[in-house]
């Protein structure tokens, strides 16, 4: 019977190394957000930096602008270009940043188109003050002032700073839930492969246990068996020297009545009559010599046949079997003497004598009969 408990602890192992692996694989995941996140993370923290710099340089700009206005140095002016060039710059880099945000690409194309338009505004003065038009100067500054370009290119800027701090503090949270999570199926699986430990040391001990009190139980029964093996070992040997006194006993009884069955032959042997051994049923089992002398048949040829075949009794009433008297004599265990009787031989004469039956028991039990013919013409 194979051993169920081995097959538990397997088992066991098992699943503690599948909450092993699981565990590796989630842990592993979580990792892999987690570096995707910090990525993600610095890519806002960049697009954050980009748009304060458009801004902080669109603000130089629009003040430099202004300063050219009113100085007509061209310092001022190719300072203002310069700052106005450098928000273009930033507002490239922003939208290589957050190409995948439809949204912002959108409000970062609304704030190019805002910065060209400075870049224009920014060449018609430069225009006018070269040609000495200070008065153009003044109306297209006041036509300037009537119009909202950098306050909405303030407010856009705001926005998307603000939607993206947003994002930076929604991906703070989810950080926060997965660390959560993952320190919850971390400490789920140590746990649980703490508890299955428990459970394969138990199963173990209390495996070992069982094996002690049985080799206990074992040892005793052992110990017991032995006793009773010198016990009828000992018994054994006793039966073994009665049963070679019985077996010699046996052995000279035999030998005794082979003896004794082979003086019976010699003698029926040695007797001048005819000598039939019959079968309860008449048939001959046995003769003496003198039979196959008288009859001319060989001794195989009246073996196991019925005596009918060789002896002829006179018949008591007519049409009854001719052996119908000494039937009933074997079957009811009587003798007859001097009952007479023919043989009949080879040549199919019959030959006159006198019969005498004896029947043979074994137990008060007739088994057969002795039938003794006396020819009364010598052979």
């Amino acid at each position: 019977m194979k051993d169920k408990t081995l097959y538990a602890i397997y088992l066991l192992f098992l699943i503690m190394g599948a909450i092993i692996v699981g565990v590796a694989i989630f842990a592993i995941r979580a990792i892999n957000r987690d570096a995707s996140s910090s990525d993600w993370v610095n890519q806002t923290h960049a697009a954050i930096y980009e748009l304060d710099a458009m801004l902080s340089n669109f603000q130089a700009g629009e003040g430099m602008m202004r300063t050219f206005a009113l100085t007509g140095d061209v310092r001022d002016f190719t300072e203002c270009r310069s700052d106005y060039f450098a928000v273009l710059e930033h507002h490239a880099v922003a939208l290589a940043l957050t190409r995948d945000n439809a949204d912002i690409q959108s409000s970062l194309a609304q704030l190019e188109a805002t910065v060209q338009a400075r870049l224009v505004l920014a060449d018609s003065i430069k225009e006018f003050t070269d040609a000495g038009k200070s008065d153009e100067v003044k109306r297209a500054l006041r036509r300037d002032a009537g119009t909202t370009p950098v306050a909405e290119f303030e407010l856009v800027i705001n926005r998307l700073r603000n939607r993206q701090f947003e994002l930076l503090s929604e991906r703070d949270r989810e950080s926060y839930r997965r660390a959560q999570t993952t320190r919850f199926v971390v400490g789920l699986g140590v746990a649980t492969n703490l508890l299955l430990f428990g459970a394969v040391a138990w199963l173990i001990r209390d495996t070992l246990a069982t094996r002690r009190q049985l080799t206990q139980t074992l040892q005793q029964a052992n110990t017991v068996l032995e006793q009773k093996v010198q016990e009828r070992t000992g018994e054994l040997t006793a039966a073994n020297r009665r049963l070679t006194r019985e077996n010699m006993a046996s052995k000279w009884t035999t030998l005794s009545q082979e003896r004794q069955l082979r003086y019976n032959h010699a003698i029926v042997n040695t007797v001048s009559d005819l000598v039939f051994v019959l079968s309860k049923a008449l048939n001959v089992t046995r003769l003496n010599p003198v039979v196959a002398h008288a009859t001319g048949l060989a001794e195989e040829e009246i073996l196991g046949r019925p005596i009918a075949q060789f002896l002829r009794l006179p018949a008591e009433e007519a049409g009854a079997p001719t052996t119908d008297r000494l039937l009933r004599a074997v079957t009811e265990g009587r003798e007859l003497t001097s009952y007479p009787a023919e043989l009949l031989d080879r040549f199919g004469k019959f030959r006159p004598g006198v019969l005498s039956v004896v029947p043979l028991r074994d137990d008060n039990l007739v088994v057969g009969a002795v039938v003794v013919l006396r020819l009364l013409s010598p052979l």
